[in-house]
């Protein structure tokens, strides 16, 4: 049975559905409607013949809106501004495209013929392959990736590829007009050096953020890598290490292993972001901690942290084992009586006071009464105020005995003369 409950929840999701594909359909139709603006402008302007204006609108569509067709018009304003070479390119890279209008294909290899005697064409490569080409000046932008046969002007241009990773290499080349030139590009990849040493034989992998083997080899190891962050294992029978290292551009990085027995690791974390942790009296880090390496057996683990109790234990790692240490540190000192302890005893001692001043007065209109009854005197006034002192002192009493009994109730159970210890929690598992 559906509540009213559940239809206010689904009309809210509802709502909010249609109101994310509303934001969605609008982004797309002002895409399309600016496309569509461009269009109509990039076609007026070519029908009056301004052909840099109309291929400027027909770029500005291109990026909103990728179609083959509106590189086929750009092509066409190209030759008509006599711009052979960009005319080339375009019309190139509308036969490359899966556009299978018959007509426009017939126009563009009809152009590329009438086109390519006047312009040079240069086919550049590299390797290894898939580097950006820039010619002349890096603000003309990007001329696709390598290997690429590009359409130019005849006469001197600068041509280099860049690739992540890798140096920038160039050169410049003299083109014909209507010649076919090459430029074979080799990017020098950027390196850095790691050697690891060992005082016994041992095997040697070097491992990527992915896991992913980038180097191997015997000790003495010494190999150029990539600059980056890796994980260097070596292996020597049942003796291991592994450490992160990290290799520079243009550097050798140095690491010594240590190799031991086997060895397990342990996450150390803790209620204090920051603790510092201390295994066999050599500081590790701070937590939360991964340490890795741990040589099997019995441990001193301590984790501490300014104004907590540092937590001293035993940490036992099995082969291949990950223990996971779980820290509450406990503040230093203790935290004495509790203000709402002290509040709740100082207001009784108040009534109580005040309690003991009422009776005195009480005391004291009685007497004044009796002596005024003897002498045959009018004492109503005095006796209203005996009986007002007297049910004074009886309510400061009956609230002192409350908010003593309160007191001392808090005072047994909230108030800590003694700091409690920190503790730990380790639990094991397979790493």
């Amino acid at each position: 049975m559906t509540t009213s409950s559940d239809r206010r929840s689904a009309l809210i999701t509802a709502l909010l559905a249609c109101a994310c594909l509303s934001q969605a359909v609008t982004a797309h139709a002002d895409r399309a409607a600016e496309a569509r603006f461009h269009d109509e402008q990039a076609r007026q302007h070519y029908s009056a013949r301004r052909y840099e204006a109309a291929a400027r609108s027909f770029m500005l569509e291109q990026r909103l809106s990728p179609n083959p067709n509106i590189v086929f018009n750009i092509a066409l304003c190209m030759q008509q501004l006599r711009r052979h070479a960009d005319a080339y390119m375009y019309y190139a890279e509308y036969l490359g495209s899966e556009e299978t209008d018959e007509t426009r294909r017939g126009q563009s290899e009809e152009a590329l013929r009438v086109l390519r005697p006047r312009v040079s064409l240069v086919r550049v490569e590299s390797e290894p392959a898939g580097a950006a080409i820039f010619v002349d000046r890096r603000e003309l932008g990007q001329y696709g990736v390598t290997p690429r046969v590009l359409a130019l002007e005849a006469g001197e241009h600068r041509i280099w590829v860049e690739k992540t990773g890798y140096r920038q290499d160039e050169q410049t080349v003299e083109l014909d007009l209507g010649g076919e030139s090459s430029v074979m590009l080799h990017p020098e990849q950027i390196l850095g050096r790691l050697r690891i040493a060992a005082a016994t034989a041992a095997a040697v992998r070097v491992l990527d953020p992915g896991g992913l083997v980038v180097a191997e080899g015997p000790t003495p190891f010494e190999q150029d890598i990539p600059p980056g962050t890796y994980q260097a294992e070596a292996t020597a029978g049942d003796e291991r290490w592994s450490e992160p290292v990290v290799v520079r551009a243009g550097q050798t990085s140095e690491a010594q292993a240590s190799l031991v027995g086997p060895t397990g690791a342990a996450t150390v974390t803790a209620n204090v972001t920051g603790a510092l942790v201390t295994l066999d009296g050599r500081e590790r880090g701070f937590t939360p901690q991964v340490l890795s390496a741990i040589p099997v057996g019995e441990h001193e683990i301590e984790v501490s942290a300014r104004g907590m109790r540092t937590y001293e234990g035993a940490l036992d790692i099995g082969d291949d084992d990950h223990a996971w240490v779980t820290v509450d540190l406990a503040e230093e000192g203790g935290s004495g009586v509790e203000t709402v302890t002290w509040l709740f005893g100082g207001v009784a001692l108040a009534a109580a006071i005040g309690a003991g001043i009422s009776t005195g007065l009480a005391a004291d209109a009685a007497t004044r009464f009796r002596e005024a009854r003897s002498m045959n005197q009018v004492a109503a006034d005095i006796a209203a105020d005996s009986q007002a002192y007297n049910l004074s002192a009886d309510a400061l009493w009956l609230s002192a005995g409350v908010l003593t009994v309160t007191a001392v109730i808090l005072l047994l159970t909230t108030s800590q003369f003694e700091a409690q210890p920190s503790r730990a929690m380790v639990t094991e598992g397979n790493q």
